[in-house]
């Protein structure tokens, strides 16, 4: 079996920037996509009293487990914690060992979230949640349904990024064949800039996509597993179908 590439790639939207973004733009560029990387989120840290006392607690051991859904809350954590840490997924498990924390607890995927976390994570005593001012309730509330006591403190928000008047007029009239939705935020992102119809909206799992949609745009794909080497993939199929040798 051999891969056909095209000479000259589709674009795709890489909706953050970073050592993420270019992580994902050499996915891309393996198989001769061409990457454009335009930052849609960004998340600012949240400073309350709150997460100052949270903070405090965990560098003294008085909880048991503290639980990060995203790698956007690895620097609310305190210096030293002293406390079995709970990671949502790999890539959050990784950006928490990077940063010099153990991690004990990763849900066995292919689904990372907060229903992942509940059916593999079943921890006791005293749960410390560190999360997005967009997260839901579904952890906390399933945390405390199954015995444990949770305190839920807002770590980071998320806000769309502004976008120059070049980088608004290149979503509006196409620039990208295609847009990497990594997140619920994204899709709401894209939406609101008005990117092009024509941009085919690649999603990171189900929920993505139903955001996408409840925000008027259409989907193209979404990844069977909430990873992003599957959701490169799926786009990969869509442009470069593979064909059988002779």
């Amino acid at each position: 079996m051999t891969t056909s590439t095209p000479a000259d790639g589709p674009v795709v939207l890489v909706p953050r920037g970073g050592a993420w973004g270019e992580r994902v733009a050499d996915l891309l560029h393996s198989w001769g996509a061409q990457p454009w990387i335009l930052p849609m989120i960004h998340t600012e840290p949240v400073g309350s009293p709150e997460l100052t006392a949270g903070q405090a607690e965990l560098a003294a051991g008085r909880y048991d487990w503290v639980a990060i859904t995203s790698a956007a809350a690895v620097p609310a954590l305190p210096a030293t914690v002293d406390a079995r840490i709970a990671a949502v997924g790999p890539a959050t498990a990784t950006a928490l060992r990077e940063a010099g924390y153990a991690v004990e607890k990763v849900p066995p995927g292919p689904d990372y979230s907060a229903e992942a976390m509940l059916a593999h994570w079943h921890p006791t005593g005293r749960v410390l949640l560190l999360h997005s001012d967009l997260a839901g309730p579904t952890l906390a509330d399933g945390l405390r349904e199954a015995g444990a006591q949770v305190q839920a403190v807002v770590a980071y928000r998320t806000v769309a990024t502004e976008l120059t008047a070049a980088e608004a007029g290149d979503l509006r009239t196409g620039r990208a064949a295609a847009a990497l939705a990594t997140s619920g935020s994204v899709a709401r992102a894209l939406a609101a800039a008005q990117v092009a119809p024509a941009t085919r909206i690649a999603c990171l799992g189900p929920r993505t996509a139903t955001v996408a949609r409840q925000c008027g745009l259409e989907v193209a794909l979404i990844a069977p597993q909430q990873q992003l080497e599957a959701l490169v993939e799926g786009l990969r199929q869509l442009y470069t179908p593979d064909s059988v040798e002779d």
